[in-house]
């Protein structure tokens, strides 16, 4: 599958339909997904791999995943409504397309199971402080791979580095993307409000050899 095509298919999916506000539920827009996926596809982590997608809203990293010919996929969240539009994606797509994700209805603190690789859009921290520590944590917990978006800054670079030291891991890559926010709330003025994040590719010190961080922008 191209590119072009593969975000044009993410493209079709919903977004979530009643986001709540404290959980910071921004969905994540079609084409970054794609980028990203498609990225860490053709550097061999999608196909075949086990993939869990932590706090998947409305399951446009699962189901990217699925796409590209993941071998089996979890996407855990703990609101009910934004599974229920997950579900509808899945459907969706599997008109045409042989997906299957495994939704889980949990907190990300409670999933378990080891898998190859996390993708993960967690909360930024704008509503409660270090809300992407416990996503950080489990997923390296359960992965020896994981992509995790994070507020683009460097007092979150310098935070998340220590953080994945402490945590035997290290930061391989990080990816500049400018990320859009629609206008999901009262209390958002603008239509649409576009802030960078950063896209951090995050490998355990127990997979491989540490190499130098790359930076790079989209």
């Amino acid at each position: 599958m191209k590119k072009s095509e593969f975000e044009l298919i993410l493209s079709r999916l919903k977004p979530f339909s009643a986001p709540v506000k404290s959980l910071e539920q921004y969905p994540s827009p079609a084409s970054l997904v794609a980028d990203i996926v498609y990225q860490a596809f053709l550097q061999g982590n999608v196909q075949g791999k086990v993939i869990a997608d932590l706090g998947c809203g409305s399951g446009f990293f699962a189901l990217a995943c699925a796409l590209l010919g993941a071998k089996k996929v979890y996407g855990i969240d703990l609101d009910p409504n934004a599974l229920a539009v997950a579900r509808e994606n899945e459907a969706m797509l599997k008109q045409e397309y042989d997906v299957s994700v495994d939704w889980l209805e949990s907190d990300v603190s409670g999933f378990f199971l080891p898998v190859d690789v996390v993708f993960q859009n967690p909360p930024f921290g704008i509503k409660k402080k270090n809300a992407d520590r416990v996503f950080i944590e489990k997923a390296l917990e359960v992965s020896p791979l994981v992509y995790s978006l994070h507020m683009s800054n460097p007092g979150t670079r310098s935070f998340i580095n220590g953080f994945v030291q402490r945590l035997s891991a290290r930061i391989v890559s990080v990816k500049e993307y400018s990320f859009a926010i629609p206008r999901l709330f009262d209390s958002h003025r603008a239509n649409v409000r576009h802030i960078k994040v950063s896209l951090y590719y995050i490998r355990r010190n127990d997979e491989g050899k540490e190499g130098q961080v790359r930076q790079e922008s989209a």
